[in-house]
């Protein structure tokens, strides 16, 4: 399983990586963390996002 993550501030800016907003991930885990000001790869990642949200027959209910 592949995990995607990402932030984005309004369409103007991105924030990728594997960095996920912790405690540890800013004192003692190894994370990456690139901040891109583009609003055209902004809108990239908000299309996938949309594209991944919206896909519901590839994943089954959890009951």
């Amino acid at each position: 399983m592949k995990k995607l993550v990402f932030s984005l501030a309004i369409g103007a800016a991105v924030a990728a990586g594997s960095y996920n907003y912790s405690d540890a991930a800013s004192t003692t885990n190894d994370e990456n963390l690139v901040i891109l000001q583009d609003s055209a790869t902004a809108a990239d990642y908000e299309a996938q996002f949309n594209r991944m949200w919206n896909d519901t027959k590839n994943f089954a209910a959890w009951s």
